[in-house]
């Protein structure tokens, strides 16, 4: 902002001397910073020191934030002059968001101040001063764009935590590196500042009017607010030694030492100051500090009116008390700010200020994730130590939403966390108590780590929990009775997970149902007694315990058991347990397995496996986990899929999946094989292959059988989409993953890497980046936030694959399908485009509503994108057009062999 008059600056030192000779009065000096968090970023780990010119005591910010790199500003930047926390800096060249988290037990509905100090002083020797984002809580406070290396950016707020914790946020907007140099929080008296709940304050100026140019803060000001001092040549600064009292009626507390000095006018009976340009469309908070300092003779009167932009204030006739301060404060919308104070007809003296501050009203709605569910997560995050994107707010921004969590925005007052995806995570030990906190918790998928000891209890406390994943860990126990009830009644989805049971094999053999136990691992009687006398482990895989040799070793095999009598009693008091819950549910599921495995999809031995296949002798490609062979049941073709067990994640998506899904448009499980490290999927066989394979040479597919797949891909897309509960993304749609039965009728495949999706359509899943180069949604790859728009990107490349006959990367073009087809369509010669072996089959008007429908599918920013229900419909009216265009008009070659010929539209009417 500019001043209307030139600003006129003395030399530091003489500032500095003014106020040391004034503090020779008896001004308080505070000494409690209880209140204050003054965090110097980029400071050594566990570093203190107190400021050079203030005694503030700064800290290093390890203790705070967990993410950056510290940097110290190039020699030539730092001067004598330059405060010790602008010397170094905390960047942050990975990550979108990075974050402080500031935090206490007392903080919520608490008023603070908070500020934020930037100098790039070219820390990384690059000269490339950014510009990036600063956010406080979930929601954006301002723009940080400094002019050049030595300038220094100060952002400071009066803020009301919604919470016992804020955070304060700087983000990667693609112009730079964020870096930051000091965070300071100044609590105060909830009286301060009045305003409304969601109304913050941000500083506009905060003016001392005073000789000199150094600033005023901590200690002379117990808030430490900084009050820049200011004196144009048109004024005059009078000051006192006397102490100015607070008036009781204010709650503003400014420092004694601002309000002892005063500006008024010279040889004038009006003082102004103007400033702008202002945002008229915010709310400007003005607060001009008013106390009479000078001992006025009896004929002397001191008495003005307060104008601001023309208008008179509330108080005419100002006059202010001897020592005493007095806070007039206004709100207004303005472009320009103008403020006059105006002498008054019977007073014999000129106006006098003493100090201003101006505030610029920013609305916060302070939306944020439930509480107890952010210490809940936090807690997990620092059991775990989890190496993921976890900063800021759990699920806001919805842009920045943690990975692996689902939550739900219904609420007006908070967010919940609604789902916690930590496969394949790296955790080990335990399942943290604080676990149980996330009350609204609908799905937990810990998979695939190294997790230990008992399955808690508490697990079967979750109110709304729908699935639960433990699969690939190192539990031991039992399963808890209430999971294994909630599995029981359908409530629960309790994806197969392990449990191992040490027992004596006489007493497994005494087991109620034993022939069930041998027939999971499919074991003979004979084999069974070899192991008499050992220890062994059952494996329970969901309800069906499958008996596996515990010992391996030569020296273990010989090994006897030996226990005595009084063990054997409590053994067998811990069996009696075991054996209750086992055949309890034994009984209530049968032979059932609890995983979702539909009971229309058969389960086969690895035997059969083997026979069916022929011993192995055919294969037909390579799915994305495994290989495919040709094989045939009850005289039926059939595909068998082969997975290694570390597909096994992908084995149970896929078979759960594919057993619960049914539709025209998607490949049909015959069956599954899991027989210990033995997995496989049995399919229907689709004779013709991949599309891919029918995109070039002599099995090239027509204009019309090239819209009828797009068809029957486009509607198994909008099934999974909109037909599922919840519905489902595929996440690896490509031309190869969609197959051809003898009929040339397309089934979308290959199911390893789908994931179910919640049924807010404003949600999303942050998960690992996972699919086919080519494919890949780009704004999934760069957010990792998968939604079902991520399969329409997707899709729309398959689409352009069908009408163009070229590959995602098109090599000796060196550039992608999408660039290639879209500036086509830019130059008006999508003609050129189009696969040849098409050879004009095709009525260009509709190739082009073709053309622009797939492009469109492939709009960088997923809120572009159409629905795959507007495709499929889209498609299907193109179909419908295509086809009814051929009708009627055939041409006969010499070898009587009929094709359909497709006219121009303008001309199809005169046949």
């Amino acid at each position: 902002m500019d001043f209307k008059l030139q600003r006129y600056f003395l030399f530091p030192l003489l500032g500095l001397l003014a106020i040391t000779l004034l503090t020779h009065c008896s001004q308080p000096v505070f000494d409690d910073q209880s209140g204050f968090v003054s965090i110097d970023c980029g400071l050594p780990e566990n570093s203190t020191y107190t400021g050079s010119m203030f005694p503030v005591t700064y800290t290093s910010d390890e203790m705070f934030i967990s993410t950056g790199v510290n940097a110290r500003l190039l020699p030539k930047f730092i001067s004598n002059d330059t405060e010790i926390y602008l010397e170094n800096v905390r960047s942050f060249p990975q990550g979108k968001r990075n974050c402080y988290n500031l935090r206490s037990s007392k903080d919520k509905d608490s008023k603070f101040l908070v500020r934020a100090f930037f100098m790039y002083g070219n820390y990384d020797n690059k000269s490339h001063v950014p510009k990036f984002d600063l956010h406080i809580g979930t929601e954006l406070w301002d723009t940080i764009q400094l002019d050049n290396s030595s300038h220094v950016v100060t952002k400071e707020i009066i803020h009301v935590f919604a919470t016992n914790y804020t955070n304060v946020c700087l983000i990667n907007t693609g112009n730079g590196t964020p870096f930051i140099s000091a965070l300071e929080l100044r609590r105060f008296r909830n009286t301060m500042y009045p305003s409304e709940y969601d109304i913050s304050l941000e500083l506009k100026m905060r003016y001392n009017f005073v000789s000199g140019t150094a600033p005023l803060r901590y200690s002379f000001d117990a808030y430490d607010r900084i009050w820049e001092a200011l004196q144009l040549p048109e004024w005059d600064i009078v000051t006192t030694r006397r102490e100015v009292d607070r008036d009781i009626e204010n709650d503003f507390y400014p420092p004694t030492l601002a309000m002892g000095t005063a500006a008024t006018p010279l040889n004038s009976t009006t003082w102004t100051l103007s400033w702008g340009p202002a945002d008229p469309n915010i709310d400007y908070h003005t607060y001009l500090y008013f106390a009479e300092i000078v001992s006025l003779l009896p004929n002397q009167t001191r008495k003005f009116d307060v104008i601001i932009n023309g208008e008179t204030a509330s108080w005419e006739g100002l006059e202010p008390e001897y020592l005493t301060t007095f806070v007039m404060d206004d709100k207004r919308m303005a472009s320009n700010f103008n403020y006059t104070l105006r002498q008054t007809n019977n007073s014999r003296l000129p106006p006098l200020i003493n100090a201003l501050e101006v505030y610029a009203a920013k609305r916060f709605f302070k939306v944020h994730t439930d509480e107890n569910d952010v210490d809940a997560i936090m807690d997990i995050k620092k059991t775990y130590d989890v190496k993921k994107n976890w900063q800021g707010d759990p699920c806001l921004p919805k842009d920045y939403t943690w990975e692996g969590l689902r939550c739900n925005y219904s609420s007006s007052s908070s967010t919940r966390i609604i789902g916690l995806d930590l496969s394949s995570s790296e955790l080990s030990g335990d399942i943290p108590s604080s676990l149980s906190n996330l009350t609204a918790l609908q799905y937990l998928d810990l998979s695939d780590n190294d997790l230990t000891g008992p399955i808690p209890s508490s697990l079967a406390g979750f109110a709304f929990l729908r699935f639960l994943n433990l699969t690939g860990n190192k539990f031991w126990g039992s399963i808890p009775l209430g999971l294994a009830e909630k599995a029981n009644n359908e409530t629960l989805l309790l994806r197969a997970f392990t449990v191992l049971l040490k027992l004596p094999y006489e007493a497994l053999q005494a087991l109620p149902g034993r022939e069930k136990l041998q027939s999971g691992d499919q074991k003979s009687a004979s084999d069974c007694i070899r192991f008499r006398q050992r220890e062994i482990l059952i494996l329970m895989d969901g309800f069906v315990p499958v008996i596996k040799n515990h010992c391996q070793s030569a020296q273990c095999t010989k090994k006897k058991l030996s226990i005595p009598v009084v063990a054997s009693v409590a053994v067998l008091l811990m069996l009696l347990i075991v054996v209750i819950t086992i055949c309890y549910f034994t009984k209530r599921k049968g032979d059932k397995r609890v995983d979702s495995f539909d009971s229309r999809s058969q389960r086969f031995s690895y035997t059969k496996i083997v026979s069916m296949t022929n011993n192995f002798e055919k294969i037909l490609g390579r799915g994305g986990f495994g290989l495919v062979y040709h094989g045939y049941l009850d005289n039926k073709e059939v595909a068998v899929k082969m997975l290694a067990e570390t597909g096994y994640k992908e084995f149970q998506i896929e078979a759960e999946l594919l057993g619960r899904v049914h539709h025209r448009n998607l490949i049909s499980l015959v069956g599954y094989c899991y027989e210990g490290a033995y997995m496989a999927l049995v399919y229907e066989y689709m004779a013709n292959g991949t599309v891919k394979e029918h995109l070039n040479g002599p099995k090239s597919l027509t204009w019309i059988e090239r819209l009828q797949v797009a068809l029957n891909g486009a509607e198994g897309l909008d099934y999974l989409h909109n037909g599922c509960t919840p519905p489902i993304v595929h996440r690896d749609v490509k031309s190869t993953n969609i197959l051809l039965d003898d009929n040339f009728h397309a089934k979308l495949a290959d199911f390893g890497i789908s994931r179910a999706f919640s049924v807010d359509e404003s949600s999303f899943v942050s998960t690992a980046v996972v699919g086919t180069i080519g494919y890949l949604d780009p704004e999934y790859a760069h957010l990792q936030k998968l939604h079902e728009k991520s399969d329409v990107y997707s899709f729309g490349v398959v689409l352009l694959e069908l009408i163009t006959g070229q590959p995602p990367v098109i090599t000796s073009k060196n550039c992608h399908i999408t660039q290639w087809v879209g500036n086509s369509l830019t130059t008006g010669e999508f003609a050129d485009v189009i696969d040849p072996m098409l050879d004009g089959t095709y009525d260009s008007e509709l190739v082009e509503k073709y053309v622009r429908l797939a492009i469109s599918c492939c709009s960088p920013s997923s809120a572009n994108r159409p629905t795959m229900h507007y495709v499929s419909s889209r498609l299907e009216e193109y179909l419908e057009a295509a086809t009814e265009a051929t009708k009627g008009i055939m041409v006969y070659l010499e070898d009587s062999t009929t094709i359909p010929v497709l006219l121009d539209s303008k001309f199809s009417s005169k046949f």
